[in-house]
Order: C-alpha cells, then structure tokens, then sequence
C-alpha cells in the first residue's frame, strides 16, 4: 500500500461526479442546506462526499479494486443506481425500450382504441419488467428515475460487507469507516478543515461523515450558518 498517495491522486470518476452534483443542483430549493438559509457558490453535498472519500482512501496499486470500493461508498455502481431507483416508468416508456419480441410478449392491444396495454402479470414480474428496462439505460437516464446521493445518509449493511471483504475493514458506517481507514494513515480521526466554510457545505458534509470537523469564515452570516 503507498501511504503516500490517495486514491483522488490517481483517479477520479469526474463524469458520473458531476452528473450526481448537477442533479443535486437542479433540486433548487430542495437541496439540503438550501432551507438553512440561502448562500452563493455553495458546492453540492455530493461533491463533497466524493472528495472527502477520496482523500480518505488510499491508493493501493489495485486501481480496479479501489475504483470498486470508491464506487460502492458513492453509491455510483450498477447495483447501487438499482437500489437508488425511486421512481417507475410508464406504460410508455416500458414499450420504447422493449424489442419487438418482448413488445409481443408483454402487450396486447386493446380491441377499442388500438392502445397498447400491458398484459395480466404478478408484482413480481412488474418489477422484474421495470429492472430490465432501467438496465438499458444510460447513465444519465437512469439518475431521472434515482434518488439523490445527498439525501442517502447510510449504506445498507450488505454494501458495508461487500466493502468490508475488499479492504478488510469492520466498519458499518460512514463514521466507524472514516476512523477505521484514517487511524492508521494519519494517526487519528482525519480532520477536515475549510477556512472559508462559506455556506457550510464542506463542514457539514464532513460532519456527517464522521470526520473531525473545523469550519471558519471572516463573514459572520457565514460562519452562522455553517454553525
């Protein structure tokens, strides 16, 4: 392991970051600390999170490796949008992107007005139809029908072992993680500091990550709201 390097040193998936951060952004007035009180250039929670992360991990030679766990504590991955998933598609939009075998298969048409419609099936098979369709998704398409990172504050616990089993790690949230990863590099639990805190998005991120955090600002409205 290079205990000199991080893994943001190495690599960083800037794409799939900033398409996450400019969905966070177009939440306008639902963004997190946007209720606190209004603030300009206030960086996305999202942002925050994936630079504190990897400035957390370090760079162990195993790029696919480390790519992997990145991902997984993102929530980036394929089986991570799939949990994200909050939304259904239409009716619609199932038969857009179904081939013509599936089409006949999953529809009939109505006698009446010539409308397709989907034919009698269980729950289950509902939900295996709207998975199979998410999947032919691009990225991008995929986060209109996600929840925001932003709002996620935990990993489920099956995630936590899967990441447990790759870095060899106990941790079972973000908090025991970022202790559990950052005793050994920096000899305490990391601290992560901004001196021009602004609207506290660096702060507050950090803070619900786990890390030990110090936030300061000349500006008092500043310093107010990141308190």
């Amino acid at each position: 392991m290079n205990e000199e390097r991080s893994f943001i040193e190495v690599q960083f998936p800037v794409s799939k970051v900033s398409k996450e951060s400019y969905k966070e952004r177009m939440a306008g007035s639902g963004q997190i600390l946007t209720g606190i009180g209004k603030w300009w250039g206030r960086k996305p929670l999202v942002l925050v999170r994936s630079a504190l992360l990897g400035l957390l991990l370090p760079a162990t030679g195993d790029s696919v490796t480390d790519r992997s766990v990145f991902y997984k504590l993102m929530q980036l991955d394929d089986s991570a949008l799939k949990r994200r998933r909050n939304k259904n598609f239409t009716v619609n939009e199932i038969y857009e992107k179904l081939s013509t075998d599936e089409k006949k298969f999953w529809f009939e048409n109505s006698s009446s007005d010539n409308k397709i419609q989907l034919k009698k099936i269980t729950l289950a098979e509902k939900e295996e139809l709207q998975n199979t369709v998410f999947a032919r998704l691009s990225y991008d398409e995929k986060l209109n029908y996600c929840e925001r990172i932003d709002l996620i504050n935990e990993l489920p616990v099956e995630i936590w072992q899967e990441i447990n089993g790759l870095l060899g790690t106990s941790a079972e949230t973000y908090a025991s993680f970022v202790k559990e990863i950052g005793m050994p590099r920096f000899g305490r639990i990391p601290i992560a500091g901004d001196v021009f805190c602004g609207g506290g998005s660096i702060p507050f991120e950090a803070a619900r990550m786990g890390f030990t955090t110090i936030g300061s600002d000349l500006n008092p409205v500043a310093a107010f709201l990141s308190w």
